[in-house]
């Protein structure tokens, strides 16, 4: 492929450095390690548009997430709720408190279930889970939210129970994970709407502010419109 640059956003730990490195010798193609913590992104993003010549681009992404990252903070101070990101068709997937895949719903103040020192994925059991009883359940695995509620041991939770399970929109990209990187920007906001109560529909023209600033696509209200359906 002969590239020119590679950029790899996500954890900057010694492990993925010294991957950096090695690719860098074998290939001899320079190879950028970037942040990937959502309270990074501005930075990232500028830094992005020094190497690549677009500042004026990243600038008003850059202005997009510190607006974003702020509103969480703010919004983060009123919410108490406990939440629990299930992963995988199972379910029993998910990211332990503090990590880089469950840092979206934090952000904006909900409490992760899963604590504990590795800051990464972890296999949970039903047995836990159901002492944890979660408030509220997300995945963007289809497999697992078509399946939740006639799951008996799933209907046992108070999320389920009280119908506080919701599916995350995952289109090109997961608004709250996979990847973990600029995506989450949307997320973070289509989740404060969500537990806002407000209308969905209401949600429809900052999902295209987004996709024209980040992907540049123009998406008509009805496509902005199917996207948010799937969170529904």
């Amino acid at each position: 492929l002969q590239p020119n640059l590679i950029i790899d956003v996500g954890n900057v730990t010694p492990n993925y450095i010294d991957q950096a490195k090695r690719t860098f010798v074998q290939t001899g193609v320079p190879y950028l390690l970037l942040d990937g913590r959502l309270s990074a992104t501005p930075n990232t993003l500028r830094e992005l548009g020094k190497w690549l010549g677009v500042e004026q681009l990243t600038e008003q992404q850059a202005q997009y997430a510190e607006e974003t990252l702020k509103s969480a903070v703010d919004f983060s101070a009123v919410l108490q709720q406990t939440a629990y990101l299930a992963r995988s068709a199972e379910g029993l997937q998910t990211g332990q408190k503090g990590s880089i895949h469950t840092e979206a719903m934090e952000l904006v103040g909900l409490r992760n279930v899963v604590e504990g020192e590795h800051k990464g994925l972890t296999q949970v059991s039903m047995e836990q889970l159901l002492l944890w009883n979660p408030d509220i359940i997300l995945t963007q695995y289809a497999e697992f939210f078509q399946t939740i509620k006639n799951n008996p041991q799933w209907s046992q939770l108070s999320a389920v129970k009280n119908q506080r399970v919701f599916f995350i929109p995952n289109q090109p990209f997961g608004w709250l994970d996979s990847p973990p990187s600029l995506n989450r920007l949307l997320g973070v906001r289509w989740l404060q709407h969500l537990l806002s109560n407000k209308p969905m529909a209401d949600f429809v023209p900052e999902v295209q502010h987004f996709y024209k600033l980040f992907y540049h696509i123009d998406l008509s209200t009805a496509q902005a419109e199917q996207l948010l359906k799937q969170g529904q």
